[in-house]
């Protein structure tokens, strides 16, 4: 990561945890959304250090596509929310769960279409919740 600043990186990270939070259902707690009784701060020491390398290996990978990713949504903002780096945390996310909305859905043909290939390539971890805090495996 030498073009992608930390802030930049820490947006992205950002994102990922958000959309992974709102679009797992915790099973334990009536089928309800992780986010609608936890946030980034409920992750284990282990869980945020998997997602965090799970971004980490993907940023590195795809530095170059990010940069073109984020520079193509600066000017997207869903009800004023989030950066361009907050959306690519969140589409790697969807794309890589197999969500029906991701990086192959923002109308950027070819760019998109790679960074979806390369998605295929990334393991989401498992989100559960036990004794007051996420963990991931």
């Amino acid at each position: 990561m030498n073009k992608i600043t930390k802030e930049q990186f820490d947006e992205f990270v950002r994102g990922y945890i958000t959309a992974a939070l709102w679009s797992t259902i915790d099973v334990s707690n009536e089928d309800e959304h992780l986010d609608a009784r936890y946030d980034a701060s409920d992750l284990s020491p282990d869980a945020l250090k998997t997602m965090v390398g799970v971004c980490q290996a993907f940023v590195d990978a795809n530095e170059d596509d990010l940069l073109e990713y984020a520079k193509e949504r600066e000017y997207v903002r869903h009800r004023g929310e989030g950066t361009a780096w907050d959306y690519a945390g969140h589409d790697l996310w969807l794309t890589a769960a197999g969500h029906g909305c991701g990086f192959w859905d923002r109308d950027l043909g070819e760019l998109g279409d790679r960074l979806t290939e390369r998605c295929r390539k990334v393991e989401v971890p498992h989100l559960w919740a036990a004794d007051g805090k996420l963990h991931a495996e």
